[in-house]
């Protein structure tokens, strides 16, 4: 994960700052952080004009994607165990816009978006 690139990339969002509300998610996680480490998430969330969740979940799948690539692992590769296992029994997946907003797409739809991009990348 580039650091400078991410806080470039959250400064230059806090100036644009969606007027709607956040994305909406369907699955919660919690983690349990000391005061310290719970100070400095509120302060590093409020310099890039973020809420302290929406840091934890920048963060988190910014960290997921690098461990997942460390890995060999690619959850758009469609014919691997990986992202078969990922998909599994899903019937809607969500895509974001650049504001953050979720766009639901049936699987059939995520999945011919993917092979799009793939094709598009040959």
């Amino acid at each position: 994960m580039d650091v400078k690139e991410f806080v470039k990339e959250k400064l230059i969002l806090k100036e644009i700052k969606e007027s709607e509300g956040n994305a909406r998610f369907n699955v919660k996680l919690s983690i349990n952080i000391d005061e310290v480490m719970n100070r400095r998430f509120t302060y590093v969330a409020q310099q890039l004009g973020m809420k302290r969740a929406e840091l934890f979940r920048e963060l988190a799948l910014e960290a997921l994607a690098a461990v997942e690539k460390e890995l060999g692992l690619d959850p758009y590769d469609l014919d691997s165990s990986y992202a078969q296992l990922l998909y599994e029994g899903l019937d809607e997946i969500n895509v974001y816009d650049v504001n953050g907003r979720p766009i639901p797409l049936s699987r059939e739809q995520y999945f011919e978006v993917l092979r799009g991009r793939k094709e598009g990348d040959q």
